[in-house]
């Protein structure tokens, strides 16, 4: 095919000028990229804000379609104003909050709906065409970047120029490539220059409906129905990820009923054209098994997305049971209200409708664990709790508080635990749930490998870790329980190491004084490694080192808690 590159460069021109604001924020998230990478800005509260270019590109992008021309346009140019927002506001929460995928599933509702298309073969066509488009946008993108990275470093490479510079020319070809050139070719393909932006379903596409996607849906909506009628003879409750399970089916149910009309072989159209009726039943599951997991472990913010779309996918169904309103226009609308509600209003936010159910939750438990004080804060328990339920309860507790935690931008956490975060609230904690009082069956088949003397808990569900400085050792909830100078642990079991036993290292009583007021050990009989530090003492079973005869890795039998 032959290119006239004079008309590609006109073409260019074209969309320069009918698209500056969107040319505009490519150029400004370009320079944000690399301010950040330079360190001109600070890379840990402004790097994150990358991710709001495809939200103001496309609210650039929509409003451009939407005031082509006139006094209206002027909306369009003052959208330009919100590329100020990620060089002044820090928004790595939002952007790691369930609103931000929220807003990217409002931005595409957006863009599919803006043309008001009542027809569902049109409105469906213009989808998978801006659908195309972004993936040859991706693809064109994405070779010119291998191209020009495989030229600039094979120059490197073949002539020793700008060895050090390497990581440098990666990044910014990369930027260029994805931040600049991506938009600027996402927009000449949506100009249509060619005449040919209407889509057509290739022999491909139709196969892989027709022969893969359908009869895979069919056979899954089987198995569905098979598990609805065993929970119905057993009158038992759903599996608690159930609800997700039956959201993926019906969203890609819908999705190929959409399609399908636009098929030449239409093989599995009687079938789609029943799903309305079809999905009832799953939908019946997917509420109660939502319903119950939210009645067991509370409202989160994935929680409430969760029935916001299964709000939305509902609605979807009722729509298509119906001839006046079964267009996926309304769905688009749908989408965007819900979304908008549970998103950007305060009281009905889906992050707080989560952290006032996950308080809720917390506050309950640690009551029912009479560990609720008198100011309103955590307490001791007034007795050891070795009973399943109660451990059960703290986990829960330990899981809540890990919650608030991730939320400590909205919420501080201490003012409802009293701890800094999860981690010191399970370390102060967990001895009254986690361990057990030293008992003969608690050590089963470690009778004589070492002393319960002067100790009264046991812990066997413990790990070891190196970080930097220092060693560590963690419960099984990834928790610090204590930790050592790296150096003193590194002297201590290295002086001891027997070449002809690597794995059975034994410490003699030399009587030796220890750091950080840790003491010596004493030598077991059967030849167990241990070391005190503070209430506690390590019981090892095997020490690895490495080639400078430092530490490498052990294995810990068991802590032991005076």
């Amino acid at each position: 095919m032959k290119i006239n590159f004079r008309t590609v460069l006109d073409n260019l021109t074209v969309i320069i000028v009918r698209n500056p604001v969107e040319i505009l924020i490519s150029v400004a998230f370009f320079i944000l990229s690399a301010l950040t990478y330079e360190n001109i800005m600070d890379m840990k509260i402004y790097g994150e804000n990358l991710f709001l270019a495809p939200l103001i590109f496309a609210n650039s992008f929509i409003l451009n379609k939407l005031y082509p021309r006139g006094y209206k346009r002027v909306i369009y140019f003052m959208s330009a104003l919100f590329i100020a927002i990620p060089f002044i506001v820090d928004a790595e929460h939002w952007i790691f909050s369930g609103a931000y995928p929220a807003t990217l599933a409002i931005a595409a509702a957006g863009i599919a709906v803006y043309k008001n298309l009542r027809s569902n073969e049109h409105f469906v066509k213009d989808i998978l065409v801006f659908v195309k488009e972004l993936i040859y946008t991706m693809i064109i993108a994405t070779a010119v970047f291998l191209v020009l990275m495989a030229i600039v470093f094979s120059a490197i490479y073949l002539f020793d120029l700008f060895k050090e510079s390497s990581k440098d020319f990666a990044y910014y070809i990369s930027c260029s490539c994805f931040i600049i050139l991506a938009p600027v070719i996402f927009l000449y393909l949506h100009a249509g220059f060619d005449n040919k932006d209407e889509f057509r379903v290739s022999k491909i596409f139709e196969f892989l409906i027709d022969y893969i996607l359908a009869p895979a849906l069919i056979i899954y909506t089987a198995i569905l129905y098979l598990y609805i009628a065993k929970i119905t003879v057993t009158w038992s409750l759903p599996k608690g990820n159930l609800a997700y399970m039956v959201f993926a089916f019906i969203i890609s149910a819908i999705v190929i009923k959409a399609i399908i009309p636009l098929l030449g072989k239409r093989l599995f159209s009687g079938f789609f054209n029943s799903f309305s009726l079809i999905a009832i039943p799953p939908l019946v599951l997917f509420w109660i098994g939502a319903i119950y997991r939210i009645k067991q472990y509370g409202y989160t913010e994935e929680r409430v997305y969760l029935l916001v779309c299964g709000a939305i996918m509902t609605l979807t169904v009722i729509l298509f049971l119906t001839k006046k309103y079964d267009k996926y226009l309304f769905v688009g609308y749908i989408t965007i209200v819900l979304l908008a509600l549970f998103s950007y209003i305060p009281p009905i936010s889906a992050k707080n409708i989560g952290l006032r159910s996950q308080t809720a939750q917390f506050k309950s438990i640690a009551s029912d664990l009479k560990m609720i004080g008198t100011d309103g804060k955590l307490s001791a328990p007034p007795q050891i709790l070795t009973d399943s339920v109660s451990k059960a309860k703290f986990d829960r507790m330990y899981d809540i508080n890990r919650y608030l935690d991730r939320h400590s931008n909205e919420i501080n956490p201490k003012d409802i635990t009293g701890y800094e975060n999860a981690g010191n609230m399970r370390t102060e904690f967990s001895k009254w749930f986690t361990y057990q009082p030293y008992n003969r069956s608690s050590i089963q088949g470690k009778k004589g490998e070492f002393s319960m003397e002067g100790f009264s808990k046991l812990n066997v569900d413990v790990s070891f870790s190196i970080v930097k400085d220092s060693m560590l050792i963690l419960n099984s909830g990834g928790d610090v329980i204590c930790r050592a100078p790296r150096s003193f642990v590194d002297s201590l079991f290295a002086a001891r190491l027997q070449a002809e036993n690597m794995q059975k290292a034994k410490m003699p009583t030399d009587g030796s004084p220890s750091e950080s007021g840790m003491k010596q050990p004493a030598q077991y009989s059967d030849s167990l490694l241990y070391m005190d530090i503070n209430n506690y003492r390590i019981v090892f079973s095997e020490i690895k080192f490495d080639k400078e005869k430092k530490v490498s890795t052990a294995h810990i039998k068991a802590l032991l808690i005076r």
